[in-house]
């Protein structure tokens, strides 16, 4: 599988698996950061997204 097709099911089980201000957390602030990371250094190491659980920064 390539990372695109990946990264595209990764997103959309997280979403689907979330409710209110975590849904809308994830969906606005999985962005160009996470993506390149992902696709830079986890990817091409593990070739998979597999237990993966995206997370914010929660402020104090």
């Amino acid at each position: 599988m390539d990372f695109e097709t990946a990264h595209q099911a990764f997103l959309a089980l997280h979403i689907e698996l979330r409710q209110g201000e975590r849904k809308g957390r994830l969906i606005r602030g999985h962005s160009y950061a996470e993506t390149s990371f992902l696709k830079q250094v986890w990817y091409p190491l593990f070739g998979h997204l597999d237990d993966l659980h995206p997370e914010y920064e929660v402020y104090d």
